[in-house]
Formats: C-alpha cells, sequence, structure tokens
C-alpha cells in the first residue's frame, strides 16, 4: 500500500487509496536467427522479481492477426525460464514473429505484460 500525499503552501492533498499497477516486461532471447527446416530454435528469458519463480510463461507467435501459444513453461527459482520448438512444415523462406507473454497471477505483483518481438528465419 502507498499512501500519496501532496504539500503546497497550506493546502494539503492526500490519497489513501492510492494503486500502483506495474506492467510485467520479460526478456526473450531466440537462437539461432536462421534455420532450416526440421531444425529447433532455443527460447530464454527472465521475469522481473519479487516472486518469480514458478511462473507461467506463454511462449506464442504470431499468426496473421493474432498470437497463437504453442507452448507454456515456468520459471526457475531466479525467475529464468526455456524452451524450444521444431519447425516442421515451413516451405521456403518464412519469417516467424515470437514473444513472450505472462499473464496476472496470484502473489506476483505484476499486471499482464509482453516481450519484445524476437524474429526467426527457417528455410524449408
Amino acid at each position: 500500500k502507498l499512501d500519496l500525499v501532496y504539500r503546497f503552501n497550506n493546502k494539503v492533498i492526500s490519497r489513501p487509496d492510492l494503486r500502483i499497477r506495474a506492467v510485467v516486461v520479460p526478456t526473450l532471447g531466440t537462437r539461432p536467427k536462421r534455420l532450416r527446416n526440421g531444425q529447433r530454435v532455443f527460447f530464454n528469458g527472465a521475469l522481473p522479481g519479487p516472486n518469480n519463480e514458478g511462473r507461467r510463461v506463454s511462449l506464442q507467435a504470431e499468426a496473421g492477426k493474432k498470437w497463437r501459444t504453442f507452448k507454456t513453461v515456468k520459471t526457475d527459482e531466479r525467475g529464468r525460464f526455456r524452451g524450444l520448438y521444431r519447425f516442421v512444415s515451413t516451405q521456403g523462406q518464412v519469417t516467424y514473429k515470437f514473444r513472450a507473454q505472462v499473464k496476472r497471477q496470484a502473489g506476483y505483483p505484476y499486471e499482464r505484460g509482453v516481450s519484445p518481438k524476437r524474429k526467426v528465419v527457417v528455410v524449408g
């Protein structure tokens, strides 16, 4: 809880019911950045603390105008997560966009948020 008090001259304004909402911004890395169909891409990232252990992270790929979750992973005791995905149906050269999404979770003091997008080029 945070109490905000503003004082100017003899006037005092108090807001004892103020709430601050912080949005989580996970980190996300991918490697390699370019691969062939049949190979795997590795994902890694982290969530800020406190209470970042055992948190669910959705790994998502952009599909048209929507984001689709293809894997859900959990963070370790340091708030880090890892995952992988094997490409099996890519034909031609396709650039995929990925992100990590974290929804609001009990005991974790952040609102829903997403990582910056990461691109991976796959040649089929």
